[in-house]
């Protein structure tokens, strides 16, 4: 594995850049770009996968969005999925400049939030040519109120947003909540999670527990689901019925046009087993190599 630094919309973002075994520099690879969920640094899940995918002969790329990590972008900690699905492409752009990447076989994954982010890159990016989710959390406006207290719950959060938004853009200073804290209503995630918290899970050095308020706005007012209506590459999703929100991978599934496309599930594992349980990764990850290496000629 090696640092890597590419730019998007002007700034620096950072990767990690893993290989297969045995890596020979002259010839070819398919390559996988792998993102993780909300708020998440590439030393999280998605590295974790893209090292799992380098192992089974991919070139894998985990990077930091622009706001996050090592990456440049002002406010901090923003989580805003226009720029995360433009990092994507230009993640794809970078890849494409290696001379070791096939840059006709580069497939993109997602886990859990990013599984939007990356099924709207593939949608709108005709260079990918498989895609992979992983417990996708594809929610809506509408469902998106059956998380965060229906209409009126919803629309305080909204209200707050905008007005950081326009504080940001009036002096410059961000507002910030926890990301994780489930004793606090006002956090990201106020609910309790068995990941963010803990030093030998989520809590890894480089994520800082912080959501920029004005991300409210962008969070709860996209649509994860519509643009799996306009996927045509071979896809495959691993859910879980014990994952957040699966109904949003069974409807996104439905959309699906292409034939060799398929819905894989793992109803023994929780959804956070598929961020660093050592099982559940590798039982997802042989599913999607198998799958990568039949789109990737």
């Amino acid at each position: 594995m090696k640092k890597v630094t590419f730019q998007s919309e002007g700034l620096n973002l950072v990767g990690n850049l893993f290989f297969p075994t045995n890596f020979d520099e002259n010839q070819k690879y398919p390559a996988v770009i792998a993102d993780g969920s909300w708020t998440t640094v590439k030393e999280q899940m998605q590295g974790l996968y893209a090292q799992a995918l380098a192992e089974k002969g991919f070139v894998t790329l985990a990077f930091d969005h622009k706001y996050f990590g090592e990456s440049e972008g002002q406010p901090r900690e923003f989580e805003n999925h226009e720029a995360k699905v433009k990092d994507i492409k230009d993640a794809l752009t970078y890849l494409q400049t290696l001379p070791y990447v096939d840059k006709d076989n580069i497939a993109g994954l997602g886990v859990c939030a990013s599984g939007a982010y990356m099924m709207q890159a593939v949608s709108e990016d005709s260079r990918f040519k498989a895609l992979g989710t992983v417990v996708a959390w594809l929610m809506t406006p509408e469902t998106a109120k059956l998380f965060y207290g229906g209409d009126e719950g919803t629309q305080l959060r909204i209200n707050k947003a905008l007005a950081a938004k326009k504080k940001f853009a009036e002096t410059g200073v961000a507002e910030y909540v926890s990301a994780y804290d489930p004793n606090n209503m006002e956090a990201a995630m106020f609910f309790p999670v068995d990941y963010y918290a803990k030093t030998d899970r989520g809590a890894v050095p480089s994520w800082k527990n912080n959501f920029a308020v004005m991300s409210w706005e962008k969070w709860l007012t996209y649509d994860g689901i519509a643009s799996s209506k306009r996927i045509s590459v071979p896809t495959i999703m691993i859910a879980s019925e014990k994952q957040f929100l699966p109904d949003g991978s069974k409807a996104a599934f439905a959309n699906l046009k292409n034939p060799q496309s398929k819905i894989e599930w793992f109803n023994e594992f929780e959804h956070m087993d598929f961020y660093d349980n050592p099982k559940a990764i590798a039982s997802a990850v042989d599913s999607i190599a198998t799958q990568f290496k039949t789109a990737l000629k």
